[in-house]
């Protein structure tokens, strides 16, 4: 059995990794979004793996879907719909060509 004790011998960045959000859904209706929360699929969830500190999330700022903390960690096809949100275009392209090599990588 692990005591309380054990807990707080651990060191501080692994008690907040033990503690860490890893559903992208519930970082969205935290932060105030339920509609992109909606908006995201099980598959983008799937492939997008999430593990958020509780602290860094608390930076963020409430309802506001082009915080620049928020779309650091948020899947790029999810926001890429967001008026006001510049799309690059090499991402763009990856989103219309799904699996398709983007750029041919120089030796």
């Amino acid at each position: 059995m692990i005591t309380a004790q054990a807990l707080a011998a651990q060191p501080r960045w692994l008690r907040l990794w033990r503690f860490a959000m890893s559903d992208p859904r519930e970082q969205l209706r935290l932060l105030g979004l339920p509609d992109l929360a909606a908006a995201l699929s099980d598959a983008a969830a799937e492939q997008f793996p999430l593990r958020l500190p509780r602290g860094f999330v608390a930076r963020m700022r409430r309802v506001d879907p082009r915080d620049r903390l928020l779309r650091q960690v948020l899947p790029v096809a999810l926001i890429a719909g967001l008026p006001g949100y510049p799309v690059p275009c090499l991402v763009r392209e990856m989103l219309a060509n799904p699996g398709k090599r983007c750029c041919k990588l120089s030796p």
